[in-house]
């Protein structure tokens, strides 16, 4: 199956050609967008681009981790804003993992998951039990290499 080319990055700024002028949106994620300003239309492109600009120059940058757990029937995934650890949440292949992981990481530099086996990715991962793979939240159901 083809999928759609879609060129917009999710939790960034971007300008949209629409009647009367551009607009700038926020994109939360593959399917969802929201205006920014009410839905201002601006006439000319370089105002719009512009206000994006200087909205994404605001935005701190996310970093997300994931590492293996429990032989591989389970995933740690770790987010960081600008390095420091914000949240980690447990997602397990099937059923559900009732313990916090490791809270005592929120808060300290994202330094502290080096030698754990942590891997940078895109996107915080989960498993789709249809396909029986890994997959990336920001995309799709597209399966993750291991």
């Amino acid at each position: 199956m083809a999928e759609t080319i879609y060129t917009q990055t999710p939790g960034k700024y971007h300008v949209q050609k629409t009647v009367g002028g551009y607009v700038v949106v926020f994109i939360e994620d593959r399917h969802n967008m929201r205006n920014v300003d009410g839905g201002k239309v601006h006439a000319k492109r370089q105002n719009a681009y512009a206000k994006a600009q200087r909205l994404n120059a605001g935005l701190q940058p996310v970093q997300y981790y994931t590492r293996n757990i429990d032989a591989g029937s389970g995933r740690q995934n770790v987010t960081a804003v600008d390095g420091i650890i914000t949240a980690q949440e447990l997602v397990a292949r099937q059923g559900y993992y009732t313990g916090d992981g490791n809270p005592e990481w929120i808060g300290q530099s994202h330094a502290v998951l080096r030698g754990n086996g942590f891997r940078k990715v895109k996107c915080p991962q989960a498993f789709n039990s249809f396909t029986g793979k890994w997959y990336s939240l920001d995309e799709p159901i597209y399966p993750v290499e291991d």
